[in-house]
């Protein structure tokens, strides 16, 4: 009984009777550093390499040593290169493909001037999705007399006939051909017998063909 009784004197110390007083926080009406004043902000933010205003050649390979064989950070390297990889592999399907199909006659000539000039198709040299695949099918008499460019992007061509003998030349531009089928597709290099020039500075002694 006597603790009990002990208790109750502190106790109701803490008891506040009534509306409790509000506390006397004076809040300016601006603060001196932040968005309005960013230079003040800023001058206050260590710099990424703050170790080194000590001027302590110790200390500093120490943070670089740490650095170098962190694999934390190499890991979250690591995580950003593949997601940019499947954002560049979901944004794909979005992106136009080229798709000649058919077996009878075709005869695609490019223009001989302007901003496509010697071009048949070209994808935009800024798009650097290399997950998209174009395709040329069909058996028919075709000629493609022309360009096609297709910078970083793969290319399949099938059928079984003789297509393309009679163009004076056909380039193709792309990072990968793929070549299905028993047919023949010509590839002739005959600038000289073309109306059709070859691409604005296209350097023509250094076309190759990689395998």
């Amino acid at each position: 009984m006597l603790q009990a009784a002990c208790l109750a004197v502190p106790l109701g110390g803490c008891w506040i009777n009534g509306t409790p007083p509000e506390p006397g926080l004076d809040i300016p009406a601006a603060y001196t550093g932040g968005p309005k004043k960013p230079s003040v902000a800023d001058a206050a933010t260590p710099s990424l390499d703050w170790w080194r205003g000590f001027r302590s050649r110790e200390l500093t390979d120490i943070v670089d040593n740490a650095n170098a064989a962190n694999l934390d950070i190499a890991a979250a390297v690591a995580r950003i290169v593949q997601a940019d990889a499947q954002s560049r592999i979901a944004g794909a399907a979005l992106l136009p493909t080229v798709d000649l199909n058919g077996n009878g006659t075709v005869h695609m000539s490019a223009q001989t001037s302007g901003s496509m000039e010697g071009l048949l198709f070209a994808q935009d040299p800024a798009e650097t999705a290399d997950s998209v695949t174009h395709s040329i099918n069909g058996n028919g008499n075709v000629t493609y007399e022309g360009t096609f460019y297709f910078g970083k992007q793969d290319v399949d061509i099938n059928g079984n006939g003789n297509a393309n003998a009679t163009a004076p030349f056909t380039m193709f531009i792309a990072d990968k051909m793929t070549f299905n089928g028993n047919g023949t597709f010509n590839l002739n290099s005959n600038f000289q017998n073309s109306n059709v020039p070859p691409p604005k500075g296209m350097n023509l002694n250094r076309v190759t063909l990689l395998k």
